[in-house]
Parts: C-alpha cells; sequence; structure tokens
C-alpha cells in the first residue's frame, strides 16, 4: 500500500531550503512572510496610563490609544486640548499636566522596555483622539 502523503492538497516542494513551494505555494508562502511581520510586531503595544492614579491600558496602535483617551475625556464637560509630547508621554490641558501626564509608549508585554512614540505615531495618537470628539 503506497504511503498517502500527510498533506495531499499542498503542491511538491521546490527541494531547496528556504524557497517557497511551487505553483500556489508562493502565496502561502507571501502570507507566512506577511505573519511573521504581524507577530514581530505584535512584541510591542502602546501602553497608557492615564495620570498617577489610573492603571495600565494596553493598545494595537497610537490612533487606537488616542481614541480611548479622548473618548475618557470627551466625557467632560470641556474640551481637553493636547498640549505637547514628552519623551515617554504627553501633556493634556487642563487635567494631565505636569508629573500628571498622560503615560504613551511602546512596550513589550509586561509594559516594560519602552520606547518613544515617533512623530509620525504621534500624529496617528492626535488623530485618533480628535475623532474621539466628533463621534
Amino acid at each position: 500500500m503506497a504511503k498517502q502523503p500527510l498533506y495531499p492538497h499542498r503542491p511538491a516542494s521546490s527541494g531547496k531550503p528556504g524557497k517557497p513551494r511551487v505553483g500556489g505555494g508562493i502565496a502561502m508562502f507571501q502570507v507566512a512572510e506577511e505573519g511573521k511581520k504581524w507577530a514581530k510586531r505584535k512584541l510591542e503595544w502602546v501602553w497608557v496610563r492615564l495620570g498617577d492614579q489610573g492603571d495600565y491600558e494596553k493598545f494595537d496602535s497610537p490612533w487606537d490609544a488616542g481614541h480611548e483617551v479622548g473618548e475618557f475625556l470627551s466625557q467632560n464637560e470641556t474640551h481637553p486640548y493636547i498640549k505637547g509630547f514628552l519623551s515617554l508621554g504627553v501633556e493634556i490641558d487642563p487635567t494631565f499636566l505636569g508629573l500628571n501626564y498622560v503615560s504613551l509608549y511602546w512596550g513589550d508585554s509586561g509594559a516594560q522596555r519602552p520606547r518613544e512614540l515617533n512623530d509620525a505615531e504621534k500624529q496617528q495618537f492626535r488623530d485618533g483622539y480628535s475623532m474621539a470628539f466628533i463621534d
């Protein structure tokens, strides 16, 4: 009796290590590469803590973090505005200023190994924050 292949629907290998499979396997290789990129990105999250009293919350993107902060602050009657960015945070006037700023940075799953947001990521945070007041 002939041995059945484990995955009969997959095309045959090209026989060369590190090369994609022949035919439809190229698409599989591309999907696998995209998956690796996603897994690498997910080693970091955007961490946010409102002032000194809040708990740290993690987000997938600066936009998501900004939108959530905006949603929380939009419940107040005043329209708080982003005064400026610090190395690992943001000041939002009138509530979160000075040492009571909003922590905002990239970090690992335990909120460690902090990394500052770059200019494009800060803009994404601003965009998400502003959108919360429009919704």
